[in-house]
């Protein structure tokens, strides 16, 4: 699970190092258990994920980033991990007028 945070994180960053932005870059973790399951979620406020993309964003080789900057295996992998565990993830828009990832796992 950790490794699955650290690249939503660092995705988080390089997005919004990607684009000119004014103000602050804010990111926010955030936990709830519902019914033996832990609810996660990582909010941005950075540019978003379009809504092209955004059914294909976990797939493999698919990436927002520029030429030789991603392999678009990061998402990819952790939908396998997060899978394996017996969760879900998905993408959406935050409240912080960015990306929303939620990940959904098994308590325990």
């Amino acid at each position: 699970m950790l490794q699955v945070l650290v690249n939503l994180v660092v995705n988080a960053c390089d997005a919004w190092s990607a684009v000119e932005r004014d103000g602050t870059f804010e990111l926010r973790i955030g936990a709830e258990a519902i019914d033996g399951f832990v609810r996660l979620m990582v909010d941005d406020n950075g540019p978003g994920v379009s809504e092209e993309i955004r059914g294909r964003i976990f797939e493999p080789f698919v990436t927002t980033k520029g030429r030789n900057e991603g392999t678009g295996l990061g998402l990819s992998l952790c939908r396998t991990y997060i899978e394996e565990a017996g969760g879900s993830i998905e993408v959406g828009s935050s409240p912080l007028g960015g990306a929303r990832f939620g990940i959904t796992v098994p308590c325990g």
